[in-house]
């Protein structure tokens, strides 16, 4: 028998129960009450570590889950999936008959079987909306349409008024988001069409309005990522979606918003969820769903999208709208006597998209400092105006280097083209792994003309090339051959993206041409630069 946790697959050589109760051990789990849980579960079961119940029902089994379970000890009851299923009269399938209705469906993810399915009622009315799971298994749900918190019994399934309170009343969507506390005593859970949270006592039911310094905006989903702090979905009909870190006293009877973390990458968000240090935002888009004849279909129809969580709270909450710009230390075209470097409009047209959008420029080069510049063409009204501007010559006259930036705060990183990038682009594996980063983080990677040089060796976790299986385009072994440059520069870039297993696809000499592949933008040549900026506007404003 194999029972699935969060972290690893368990073999059971002996018979077990028909409930599985797995309890952290790790010296984190010790330290935050691990031996007060192991003597409820002996009082309550009369089994220790190893032993089945005598009616063969439970039995009690270590995990070790390294230091993972930093806000109580961990407990997971069997590998079961508790999930709402709840009709708002949004969806082309609504029917008079549906709309209103809804139950709690609980899932045996080992068999991949739906154990039992409890409807709320058998009356409309009703949303169930989230779920938080006790120490024993039992479930509590918010339901959104009637001022009721249920409960589910983890033994029998049977479903109860767990608490029915006027407050929760409301028009539209009211209780939404629910957690229990890392003590066990509390329910949380917010009132999505107030802004208001309470705590509910899961020992006398007791519901008091938490005090907050401001209103929760259109509260979703939440989570506990520290014993007394909260992240909370600031979601549909937000002003500004984004996720809200809450710290609470210490009975939980008051908090602050103390900061709300934002980026181009999260949408119209629901819920959120943390996972081996990351937090994972999804991106549900029920914008689309409430006005469809408007907004069309949402494509992607939602995305999940990740945060390293220690270096998403080090930003203190500023909003992740940052590109990182790459650009070439290399000043000389190889044995020609020539001076190269990066390329003016590669940079000077994305670059004015891009601000003109809100998003703010940094860059960075292989060795850091100044950045050699070519194709200085005055005649641009906008190289001038880039030209014109100390704060963006100051940037590119002082680049980052790899060692002074963070991939975690930026949306999205740029290859600007240039000769150059052919000699100090493709082995610089500390600006690959920064591409790698923000492209894992969910992130955009985008380059044009000669800037795809720094793809060619980019790798993901999973060891395969960046480019592998995806469509791009990059200056063109034609246009190398037409400024006489083919037996120069180090490698053929469309041959060697080929290689690395790329679809590359090209247009006429010096036309525009840029593709977008899932996250992967880029352009053949400088005529291409602006459109580039363009579409990665698009993609980060999705």
């Amino acid at each position: 028998m194999v029972s699935k946790t969060t972290f690893y697959n368990h073999l059971f050589r002996k018979p077990v129960g028909r409930h599985v109760i797995l309890v952290c051990d790790s010296v984190t789990c010790w330290i935050m009450g691990y031996e007060k849980l192991m003597d409820h579960l002996k009082t309550s079961l009369g089994v220790e570590f190893g032993e089945t119940t005598a009616d063969g029902r439970f039995t009690v089994l270590p995990i070790q889950c390294l230091g993972a379970c930093d806000q109580a000890p961990a407990v997971m009851i069997d590998d079961e999936l508790y999930g709402c299923n709840s009709e708002a009269g949004a969806s082309q399938r609504s029917t008079p008959e549906s709309i209103g209705k809804a139950s709690v469906h609980i899932y045996d993810l080992d068999r991949k079987v739906l154990l039992k399915k409890v409807a709320l009622t058998q009356q409309s009315g009703h949303f169930c909306n989230d779920i938080a799971l006790d120490a024993n298994g039992n479930a509590y749900i918010t339901d959104s349409f009637s001022p009721i918190i249920w409960k589910v019994d983890s033994t029998t399934f049977v479903l109860s008024e767990f608490v029915n309170d006027d407050r929760f009343r409301g028009e539209g969507f009211n209780l939404n988001g629910i957690q229990i506390t890392s003590d066990g005593k509390y329910l949380i859970t917010v009132k999505m069409n107030s802004g208001q949270l309470f705590r509910i006592s899961l020992k006398d039911r007791a519901v008091i309005e938490i005090k907050l310094n401001r209103p929760i905006d259109a509260g979703d989903g939440m989570i506990f990522s520290d014993k007394h702090e909260l992240l909370v979905v600031e979601g549909f009909g937000a002003k500004e979606p984004g996720i809200a870190n809450l710290i609470f006293s210490k009975d939980y009877s008051s908090a602050t918003v103390s900061k709300k973390f934002q980026s181009p990458r999260i949408k119209v968000p629901t819920t959120i969820t943390i996972a081996d240090g990351r937090l994972f935002v999804v991106n549900s888009q029920f914008n689309h769903l409430f006005k469809p004849e408007e907004l069309g279909p949402p494509e992607p129809a939602f995305s999940i999208v990740g945060f390293d969580l220690k270096q998403l709270k080090q930003q203190g909450g500023v909003a992740m709208k940052k590109v990182l710009f790459v650009v070439t230390n290399h000043d000389k075209l190889g044995n020609t006597g020539k001076q190269t470097g990066f390329y003016l409009s590669e940079v000077s047209h994305p670059h004015k998209v891009l601000t003109e959008k809100g998003f703010e420029i940094d860059f960075v080069s292989p060795k850091g400092g100044k950045a050699p510049m070519d194709g200085i063409d005055l005649n641009d009204p906008i190289n001038k105006s880039f030209l014109n501007n100390k704060s963006y010559v100051a940037k590119v006259e002082n680049t980052l280097t790899p060692d002074q930036v963070n991939p975690a705060d930026y949306a999205a990183i740029f290859y600007a083209g240039g000769h150059g990038t052919m000699w100090d682009f493709p082995d610089n594996e500390k600006i690959a792994k920064i591409a790698s980063a923000v492209y894992e983080n969910g992130g955009v990677v985008a380059a044009v003309c000669h800037g795809p040089a720094g793809l060619v060796n980019i790798k993901l976790p999973n060891g395969k090339y960046l480019v592998d299986g995806k469509t791009v385009s990059s200056f063109t072994n034609e246009e190398e051959k037409a400024v006489g440059l083919n037996n120069v520069v180090p490698f053929l870039l469309e041959s060697m993206l080929i290689e690395r297993g790329a679809r590359h696809t090209k247009a006429p000499l010096w036309q525009l041409h840029v593709e977008v592949s899932e996250r992967l933008i880029t352009g053949q040549n400088p005529a291409s630069a602006e459109q580039v900026g363009r579409a990665m506007v698009k993609l980060l404003s999705k």
